[in-house]
């Protein structure tokens, strides 16, 4: 179960399927290549709302977490958070 802290801010690897228009097969590709990532809690698998997010160009957030590479992904999320809170996408309200 999410906290309230990360409900909105998170989404399940299902609904993220849904969303997105993905297959399971399309995601684990985007995992491998670096793509996308996830984050791991309570041993449930949760992808970033900002990768469903229209405000954002898909592109650009695949090319950043090819940059950022195999750090974990909570690392990688905190990263985009600090971006998110520095250009004013979010407050810090959404997150606390």
């Amino acid at each position: 179960m999410l906290n309230v802290a990360h409900r909105d801010l998170l989404v399940d690897r299902a609904k993220f399927l849904t969303e997105a228009g993905l297959s399971a097969v399309q995601l684990d590709r985007a995992l491998l290549a670096n793509r996308v990532f996830l984050v791991r809690l309570h041993g449930q698998e949760y992808i970033p709302d900002f990768f469903l997010d229209e405000r954002y160009d898909r592109r650009q957030l695949q090319a950043v977490c090819k940059v950022l590479g195999d750090l974990p992904g909570a690392r990688i999320r905190h990263k985009v958070l600090e971006l998110r809170l520095s250009r004013g996408w979010i407050s810090t309200k959404s997150i606390t």
